[in-house]
């Protein structure tokens, strides 16, 4: 944990609200100073997430470009993976 960890339950299910809508998650050091990442479920034909994708960046190399584009390939390369589970 450090002192970004969402630790309260209201803001975690905003945080998980936020999550579903756009797609996928980030953190933002949330697990370990300086590095951040963003990650998306991959879902079988039914819909089912049975694997995930993520990549990781020190968070000073992060910007609102370079997590529009790892998540646009994240989500793409999921659903390719996820057509052939």
């Amino acid at each position: 944990m450090t002192g970004r960890t969402i630790t309260d339950r209201d803001a975690l299910e905003r945080q998980l609200a936020a999550i579903r809508e756009r797609g996928y998650a980030t953190n933002h050091g949330e697990s370990e100073n300086g590095v951040g990442s963003i990650g998306v479920a991959v879902r079988n034909p039914a819909g089912e997430p049975r694997a995930a994708l993520s990549v990781a960046l020190p968070l000073e190399r992060w910007s609102e470009a370079a997590e529009e584009q790892a998540a646009f390939v994240l989500k793409s390369a999921a659903a390719a993976l996820g057509a052939h589970l």
